[in-house]
């Protein structure tokens, strides 16, 4: 540009000179003057973009907003000589793209700049005042609008409150388990460089009730008048109500409530006792508190024993119930002497009194006897022990009635050893006994009788022999003697046999009251008879302290008497069931409260074709000193199919000891293998009899001796009671297996 000016060309020579002049114009094109490119201003205002330019000559300046021209119109735009673009009363249209155009002959330049108009925030959604339960939780929402977005914070009577930032110009304030101090004066306020935008609401906190019971538990005497108080805070004030024992109470004369909440029993009476809850409520919630009120009074009984008689042997209870608070103690006195319970004598957990194997010398008067810290009280009831008269010993036979021949001789016994006692019936059976006698007898011919039926085969199974016979009428005195056999036998066949096994063997060990047994051994026969299996067993090396409890545990024995016990009517035997393979579990309890549990394990057959078992027994049993009589009753056992590969079976037994009648009873559990099968009847019944035992102290030894056979029930394809038929017919299966127990 310096270039420019006036150029002057000049021509000189001799004969003069000459010039001519010519000016020279340097042309520039525009350029405009950068600066800021993003503008900013609020709405309302007014904005001045300049366009500061240079060039030659002297650009013209236009302006375009999005690339759209601007037309200076005085009240919306207006250019001055500058170039400079006003904007008047920015609305947030007016956001935009500038451009600045500078032209002139030698060129033009452009120059954008942004302009952003900000928005002052305008809350659009407004938080609603609120009313909150105590631990409760309440939401506060808050929107706005404006240039750029506002960010929202919230304020609690004028003090920040913690929260998430806003997002979008929204904002939610969420308060969880609420408490009181979280009432007040909530503010909402929007924020952006343009301004600010507020909203207040109020947030009212509603208190549940609290309920105070100070005296939890109260003790009074029958008549007392009795306060219980509660004490209730909460807002609003809360209503208050009572119940006794969850119902509630009606208020009356005898029973009524206060203005403060307190409750007032006037007279109170036994009824009047248990647990009092104090109720408040109000619209925030309820609370409660309890009270627990006890009446206390003497002893009353409520069940009062009665005369009772019982048969000798048997067992005797006299109920006794008392009333009273506190609960009165209950004892019970023979005479005026306190009875200490132990041995036959038991007082219940109901504090019933039983006796049990009842004798003659418990007869007398019983007092039952209640006590509590208010009083005592008696009543008493008479037992009479009823004896059933039993015979003396046989007097010595009367001399034969006849001197020659054939006569009668005659004994007679009395019935008083004892005589019958409180109604006990008379003796059983003759007092008069007689017999056939012959002194002397006249010579007789030998003559046979006619023969009699064939017996039955000797063996089940194989070859046997069965035979008949015929009686010969000895010759007496000179009498001629029969001619020819008394005895033909011929042969029979029947199926071939089932092989059983006729011994046992077996070990036994364990504990009984507490004395070990280590090395016991059993070891049995077994012989078919036509009664059944006859067993005859020994149980050695029983420990001296122990033997003469051994007396009565015949139930040791039966993985013997079970398993090779004779069938009778298509029944299978232990042996036939289970190959002589099985578990077993037993338990005998006794009517004085005794429990012993035995374990069997049964092995098989070993090859000398022995049954091999152990047994393993635990627990106590009466203590029988070692001479005790002690006699067996024939028992009999039901075994009940309860499974493919399980029995249940039980047994209610009764022993005489010294005299007198002790009742026990066993249960037992089977398991065995399935391939076996099941037995052919859903009930079986084994019976025992001709029970007898021998005790040789010396030897530490014990022998029994008794039949066995087992057959089928009389019910035998139905499931006894307490039992029902599983869905496909062939076992039984229960509530649960009962345990049997003496009463």
């Amino acid at each position: 540009p310096e270039d420019a000016g006036t150029y002057t060309c000049k021509a000189v020579n001799k004969a003069g000179e000459d010039s001519l002049q010519m000016k020279l114009v340097v042309q520039v094109p525009p350029m405009i003057n950068r600066d800021t490119s993003l503008l900013t201003s609020t709405v309302g205002q007014s904005y001045n973009i300049p366009c500061d330019t240079s060039g030659i000559p002297p650009p013209v300046i236009t302006w375009l907003k999005d690339s759209r021209q601007i037309i200076p119109d005085n009240r919306k735009y207006t250019v001055d000589i500058n170039g400079t673009l006003s904007i008047n009363d920015l609305r947030a249209g007016d956001t935009g793209s500038y451009t600045c155009m500078a032209r002139n002959v030698a060129g033009r330049d452009l120059y954008d700049r942004t302009l952003r108009v900000q928005v002052p925030p305008s809350i659009r959604q407004s938080p609603l005042n609120k009313e909150v339960i105590l631990n409760g939780r309440f939401i506060l929402k808050c929107g706005a609008t404006g240039i750029p977005v506002p960010t929202i914070t919230w304020t609690r009577n004028g003090e920040p409150v913690q929260n998430r930032a806003s997002y979008h110009g929204r904002s939610r304030l969420i308060i969880r388990n609420a408490i009181e101090q979280d009432a007040g004066m909530y503010t909402c306020i929007a924020k952006n460089p343009a301004g600010m935008d507020t909203v207040s609401v109020s947030v009212v906190m509603k208190v549940p009730p609290r309920v105070i019971v100070p005296d939890s538990e109260r003790v009074v005497t029958v008549a007392e008048t009795v306060i219980l108080s509660c004490s209730v805070g909460g807002d609003p004030l809360p209503d208050i109500y009572w119940t006794k024992n969850g119902r509630s109470i009606q208020l009356g004369n005898r029973i009524q409530q206060l203005a403060n909440g307190s409750l007032v029993i006037f007279d109170s009476t036994s009824s009047d006792a248990g647990d009092y809850k104090c109720v408040a409520t109000n619209e925030a919630g309820s609370s409660e508190g309890v009270a627990t009120l006890s009446v206390h009074e003497p002893p009353m009984f409520k069940i009062e024993p009665t005369n009772t008689t019982v048969v000798e042997g048997g067992v005797m209870t006299m109920d006794c119930v008392a009333e009273g608070e506190p609960q009165p103690s209950v004892t019970w006195q023979r005479g005026w002497t306190e009875i200490v319970p132990g041995g036959r004598i038991a007082i219940l957990p109901n504090n019933s009194l039983r006796i049990f194997t009842v004798q003659l010398s418990d007869t007398g008067i019983y007092r039952c006897k209640a006590s509590n810290s208010l009083g005592k009280t008696l009543i008493e009831a008479a037992l009479a022990v009823m004896v059933h008269g039993q015979y003396s010993d046989w007097s010595d036979w009367n001399p034969c009635s006849k001197s020659c021949g054939t006569g009668n001789q005659l004994r007679t016994r009395e019935c008083n050893n004892p005589p019958p006692t409180n109604g006990g019936r008379y003796c059983q059976g003759p007092s008069l006994d007689n017999r056939t006698c012959v002194v002397t007898e006249c010579p007789v011919p030998g003559d046979w009788s006619e023969w009699g039926l064939w017996s039955e085969c000797s063996t089940t199974c194989d070859e046997g022999v069965q035979d008949r016979h015929r009686v010969c009428n000895i010759p007496l005195f000179g009498g001629l003697p029969c001619v020819g056999d008394r005895d033909e036998v011929v042969k029979c066949s029947v199926q071939p046999c089932y092989r059983i096994p006729r011994k046992g063997e077996g070990n036994l060990v364990g504990y009984i009251n507490n004395i070990d047994l280590t090395e016991g051994r059993i070891t049995a026969l077994a012989t078919p008879t036509a009664d059944g299996t006859y067993i005859n067993a020994t149980i050695d090396n029983i420990p001296p302290e122990i033997s003469g409890h051994f007396q009565h545990l015949i139930s040791v024995l039966n993985p013997i008497y079970w398993t090779l016990s004779q069938e009778v009517g298509g029944a299978s035997n232990g042996f036939r069931l289970t190959d002589g393979k099985y578990n077993r579990e037993t338990q005998v309890q006794f009517a004085t409260g005794e429990i012993l549990k035995m374990n069997h394990y049964v092995t098989g057959v070993d090859r000398n074709g022995v049954l091999k078992f152990d047994i393993i027994v635990s627990g106590s049993v009466p203590e029988l000193p070692v001479d005790s009589e002690v006699y067996l009753y024939p028992y009999t056992e039901d075994y009940i199919q309860t499974g493919p590969t399980s029995l249940y079976s039980h047994s209610s037994r009764l022993m005489r000891v010294n005299g007198h009648m002790l009742p026990y009873a066993w249960n037992h559990t089977i398991s065995y293998d399935q391939s076996h099968g099941v037995m052919p009847y859903l009930v079986q019944k084994l019976t025992t009899k001709d029970i007898n035992i021998k005790m040789d102290q010396d030897r530490q030894q014990l022998m029994f001796t008794f039949t066995s056979q087992i057959s089928p029930d009389t019910q035998s394809n139905q499931c006894p009671k307490g039992f029902i038929l599983n869905n496909g017919g062939s076992f039984c299966t229960g509530l649960l297996l009962r345990k049997v127990t003496v009463i």
